[in-house]
């Protein structure tokens, strides 16, 4: 199989980290970290989650937040994905991903 360089995700280390993938062209969905459960329970609710779409697909996303990393490691799996088949995607619950999760649930085509 040829590799794709589709989705590599790119992560700076800071305190909270940013990360993000692909461009944010298209119409986007930011979900801060304060509507997030697992950030409220942790205090940690300094930033957000910006997913970005086109065609009906993931093209981008920026995530600036505790676990960012992570976050952005599941959205560059789901660029290669509909975006039907992305809302397929369960977030345990409380988590991080759930922002992933209600940024996919709140776009409209």
């Amino acid at each position: 199989k040829v590799y794709s360089p589709i989705g590599v995700p790119k992560v700076l280390y800071i305190e909270p980290q940013i990360a993000y993938v692909g461009n944010t062209n298209g119409k986007c969905v930011k979900i801060n970290m304060a509507e997030v459960a697992r950030a409220i329970a942790e205090k940690e609710t300094e930033g957000f989650v910006k997913i970005c779409f086109e065609n009906n697909k993931i093209v981008g996303a920026v995530a600036f937040s505790e676990r960012a990393e992570e976050i952005i490691s599941l959205i560059s799996v789901l660029m290669r994905s509909t975006l039907e088949e992305a809302r397929e995607f369960i977030a345990p619950h409380p988590s991080y991903l759930e922002a992933v999760w209600e940024a996919l649930r709140r776009f409209e085509p």
